[in-house]
């Protein structure tokens, strides 16, 4: 027979088993790989690098929980670092602890064998060229060069330079569209679900065909583009909406600019109008007198204006010097 009470002792007593996932450490450089640290029981969770716990750093480590049994440690390869030994450490609430560790390693996509074998991991567009390798025998001071041609094919990459342009209409517009990824592909323009009616007149493709130009917008253009490309290892699209905006009709540059005119005059008219009601000299007093060469009117009161004045509180004024 045996005791119930030693049977949970023992099952709440026992060390958390630990996995991490994945047990594969190898991390391509200028990439970032997540591991979880996972824990049969409820634990407190850390993971240990020589023997300091690990603290979250920018470009480098960045820990989160998942749940109660469960931590991640997501490391970014940003530079070539030794391989190095990650631990997880694992203590239940019943103070037992356990450890698992995974080696990390950083791969970087190139490198060269003392055989002059040259291995391109994960190769990527940027990795085409010219590769040269050189031979040197030191004895005899002779030198031996070969050089290889790398061409990387893939399917095509389009993106536009710009995003849903707003355009006057009566305006003129061009779309460029940016394609990578050879070999090259063959590039069509769509307007909704039909083909662009390229005329070389209203419509209108470069050469290479990435540029399509519209000329003298009106409403009827707006919608939906479409750049496709297509080679033979396959296919990639993207879309930009066209707005044309209509200007109010019979409002040209001409009246816009008649009627700026016209506020600029009245505005014009209102200061003088100000400066000749508390007696100082305005805009056009200004102009007659220093650009027309005329003279500046002059009020003159004789005495017999000072005295009426005084009598009926009132003011009669003589002006000269304007012409009649």
């Amino acid at each position: 027979m045996f005791d119930l009470c030693d049977l949970e002792i023992n099952f709440f007593g026992s060390k958390p088993g630990l996995e991490i996932i994945p047990s594969n450490g190898e991390i391509f450089l200028g990439e970032g790989k997540d591991f979880l640290c996972k824990s049969n029981v409820e634990a407190t969770i850390k993971w240990i690098f020589d023997n300091e716990e690990i603290e979250d750093e920018e470009g480098r480590y960045k820990q989160k929980d998942i749940d109660e049994s469960v931590r991640s440690l997501y490391v970014t390869a940003s530079k070539v670092e030794p391989e190095r030994l990650i631990q997880c450490h694992a203590e239940s609430e019943s103070g037992e602890t356990s450890t698992a560790e995974i080696k990390l390693r950083i791969i970087s996509h190139l490198s060269a064998g003392t055989d002059g074998t040259l291995t391109i991991e994960r190769i990527r567009l940027s990795d085409a060229g010219v590769y040269y390798c050189t031979a040197y025998v030191s004895e005899r001071n002779e030198r031996a060069y070969k050089n290889v041609s790398v061409i990387v094919n893939a399917a095509p990459i389009v993106h536009f330079n710009t995003t849903n342009p707003n355009i006057t209409s009566g305006s003129n517009v061009s779309f460029t569209c940016d394609v990578s990824g050879p070999p090259a592909p063959r590039i069509t323009w769509r307007k909704g679900d039909e083909d662009v009616p390229v005329d070389g007149q209203k419509y209108v493709l470069s050469a290479d065909r990435l540029q399509l130009s519209i000329t003298e917008l009106d409403a009827s253009d707006g919608g939906e583009y479409t750049c496709q490309a297509v080679n033979s290892y396959g296919e990639h699209n993207t879309t930009l909406r066209l707005q044309v905006i209509d200007l109010p009709q019979g409002v040209g540059a001409g009246v816009i600019a008649g009627i700026i005119i016209l506020i600029f005059l009245v505005t014009l008219l209102a200061v003088d109008l100000t400066c000749y009601r508390t007696r100082r000299r305005g805009f056009l007093m200004h102009f007659t007198t220093n650009v027309l060469g005329r003279t500046t009117p002059r009020v003159i009161l004789d005495e017999n204006d000072v005295k009426k004045q005084t009598a009926d509180k009132s003011l009669v004024v003589n002006v000269s010097g304007i012409d009649a």
